[in-house]
């Protein structure tokens, strides 16, 4: 895995993959403190672009 400077900036470019794992890495408190309005933030972004593994069940990205 990338570390997370690289995970962010891909994140912020609209990478659904990056933006749907960085939700989780929030969500769980993993490389960055827990945050889960950040968490909302990123994952509801993914499910903007219709991210399947993301509606699935946003785990399923890591």
């Amino acid at each position: 895995m990338e570390n997370i400077e690289e995970l962010i900036e891909k994140a912020k470019q609209g990478d659904a993959d990056a933006q749907c794992r960085l939700g989780v890495l929030y969500n769980n408190g993993e490389s960055v403190k827990q945050d889960y309005d950040k968490a909302f933030e990123w994952h509801e972004k993914t499910a903007k672009q219709e991210y399947a593994p993301a509606q699935y069940n946003s785990d399923s990205c890591m």
